[in-house]
């Protein structure tokens, strides 16, 4: 919604104030804007956008997001992560596996939101019987699938700043800290318990009760 917003923003801008045609508008939406300014290093930054541009991305996120659909749906995936729940026996090692499986996910599908969804839907029973927080799950989920998604080079993030940018995502890659830093602080913090929840005695009751 947010984008859609933001492209009937900058069409009703660009026909009011510059003036340009709907035929331009459509165009530049269709195959991108190129700049003229004169400057060539100028034009090479600006010279880019559109549906034409983006449609690599969008075949990655489609394909991502049915391969998830099917790995949920069929309950493949909790087959696959069951055995090594069944054999974990500390809180450090749950979220360690949460995170483990997220990056596998990450490394197969490429996708964000299937490597927060698979790994965090089938990881919230075995955190509330090790009474563990909600909370510590979603952050092992987003530590994967926000941030270190941007660690595989094939995934969409990584894909989209590399045309971005003009480089290999191996390129950069070693230099992104904060999503190099993040998962092992998180691994960090599930086996010393700092800020490990647990669930309180009316959580607890509630669950029982479900």
């Amino acid at each position: 919604l947010t984008l859609l917003m933001i492209s009937l923003l900058g069409a009703a801008t660009a026909f009011i104030i510059q003036g340009s045609t709907i035929t331009d508008i459509m165009q530049s939406m269709s195959s991108g804007f190129v700049s003229a300014t004169g400057v060539e290093f100028l034009d090479d930054l600006l010279s880019r956008g559109g549906i034409d541009a983006m449609l690599n991305t969008i075949a990655l996120v489609i394909i991502a997001t049915a391969l998830g659909g099917i790995l949920e749906e069929t309950g493949a995936f909790k087959v696959l992560v069951g055995s090594m729940i069944s054999r974990i026996k500390r809180p450090g090692s749950m979220v360690a596996g949460s995170l483990g499986a997220g990056f596998t996910v990450a490394f197969a599908s490429g996708e964000q939101y299937v490597s927060i969804l698979l790994p965090a839907r089938a990881f919230v029973e075995p955190y509330q019987k090790m009474g563990l927080a909600p909370v510590n799950l979603t952050r092992a989920a987003e530590a994967v699938g926000t941030v270190g998604i941007n660690l595989v080079p094939w995934s969409v993030p990584a894909v989209f700043a590399a045309g971005v940018f003009g480089l290999a995502p191996t390129e950069f890659i070693p230099f992104i800290f904060f999503a190099i830093l993040v998962p092992l602080i998180n691994l960090i913090y599930a086996y010393t318990g700092f800020t490990i929840k647990r669930t309180e005695p009316a959580e607890d009751k509630t669950l029982v009760n479900a």
